[in-house]
């Protein structure tokens, strides 16, 4: 990564992190899914996001994503307002005693 992008995703990271305006699970279940706290389980969803967009995963609008693993929707939360009325996201994951699909 150049060191340009390395500081865009940073800054835009860390961007997210203090945005209290994005959804945001209970602290229970960001605690769940590895986070300290709801501003490091902003802050790495953007950087996966970021990844995604770097390798090309993210290019078109009108995609449908399938997220297998979704947790509480890390991803999610930043992923389905990029898509269009035509594109699709689908968040899957398996907690202990129970499935769970969201849409």
């Amino acid at each position: 990564m150049v060191n340009n992008e390395k500081y865009f995703v940073e800054w835009l990271s860390k961007f997210a992190a203090g945005n209290k305006y994005l959804p945001t699970p209970p602290l229970e279940m960001i605690r769940h899914v590895g986070s300290v706290n709801e501003e490091n389980f902003r802050e790495v969803g953007m950087i996966l996001v970021c990844d995604l967009v770097q390798f090309g995963l993210l290019t078109n609008p009108n995609a449908t994503i399938a997220d297998i693993g979704c947790g509480c929707g890390r991803i999610a939360m930043l992923v389905a307002p990029a898509l269009s009325n035509s594109g699709s996201y689908h968040g899957f994951d398996n907690v202990v005693g129970r499935n769970q699909v969201g849409d």
